[in-house]
């Protein structure tokens, strides 16, 4: 009889214990960005956001931390049977910033120096080589009339002067003649070897601005909220979702 009023007693006292320590306390349930934070709740660490813990009553310090973030320090203060949820976004620091911002601004100029540039270089060609041609042409039809018209003078005169003048003019207007047609044939031959030196350029720059990785800037997360229903003894779950935008 002594043995199992004694087993009762220290049942009670066990059980009261263990009941004590359950309900000697709260739960805090973490919502954090990223999810590969680092956790730090008082001297406990968790590599890893951690879904609910269970606090003694009291205040906690809280850390979280991740990589190319803000360091946040808190403190949540634990009742008895309460429920805490800490949504919490870690904001990237200003120096992962700045080495953005720099890494778009090396981009950018590689954009400029590998994709532009080349396709701008084909302007002054075009310009320069048709523009001469086109000079050329109205010479070389301009010297090609003055010609004839000297050819007509030589055929009627028949003063041996004039005819030598004539003939030196004719020659003269020829030889001008023949300078713009080389010159108008030049700048196509000109036109077409720049072009294909231009077109390898350009390809070539190409191939290298494939190979460049272009930088990604993340939107911080944005937290939609449905807040959880209670009707009756039907309980429905707060709900969050969240938006990235890239």
């Amino acid at each position: 009889m002594v043995k199992i009023i004694s087993s009762i007693f220290i049942f009670t006292l066990l059980f009261g214990h263990s009941s004590a320590q359950q309900t000697d306390g709260g739960k805090i349930v973490f919502t954090i960005l990223p999810f590969e934070s680092i956790v730090q709740i008082d001297d406990s660490v968790f590599y890893g956001v951690p879904s609910m813990q269970i606090l003694n009553s009291g205040k906690h310090e809280i850390k979280i931390w991740s990589p190319m973030h803000d360091l946040v320090d808190t403190t949540v203060e634990i009742i008895r049977d309460s429920l805490i949820t800490l949504r919490i976004f870690l904001r990237y620091s200003d120096e992962y910033r700045d080495f953005l911002n720099e890494k778009m601004k090396k981009y950018q100029n590689s954009v400029f120096k590998l994709v532009i540039l080349p396709k701008l270089s084909f302007i002054p060609e075009i310009a320069f080589f048709t523009s001469t041609a086109t000079i050329a042409k109205g010479q070389a039809k301009k010297n090609s009339g003055f010609a004839l018209h000297q050819s007509s003078i030589y055929n009627s005169v028949v003063s041996p002067s004039a005819i030598d003048s004539a003939r030196n003019s004719f020659e003269k207007y020829r030889r001008k003649y023949n300078r713009n047609v080389t010159t108008v044939n030049g700048c196509y031959v000109g036109l077409m070897i720049t072009t294909l030196f231009l077109l390898y350029w350009n390809a070539d720059h190409q191939i290298q601005f494939s190979k460049i990785v272009r930088p990604v800037f993340i939107e911080e997360p944005k937290l939609t909220f449905i807040p959880g229903t209670k009707t009756g003894n039907f309980h429905t779950p707060s709900q969050f979702g969240l938006s990235f935008k890239f």
